[in-house]
């Protein structure tokens, strides 16, 4: 899948994240709708804001 995706999205010039243990994985992560997200590609990080404040 990966090869796929480099192949459709590679030459767009901008970053292509994949990897993510989300959906529908034995152990999935929640990744919230709506909510701000910083996608640092030097360090190789992906920094999502919470979706609930108190």
């Amino acid at each position: 899948m990966n090869e796929v995706l480099l192949d459709k999205l590679g030459d767009l010039g901008v970053p292509v994240l994949g990897g993510l243990k989300i959906g529908h994985d034995l152990d999935p992560r929640v990744v919230p709708l709506g909510t701000g997200a910083v996608l640092d590609t030097a360090a190789g990080t992906l920094t999502v804001e919470a979706a609930v404040r108190d």
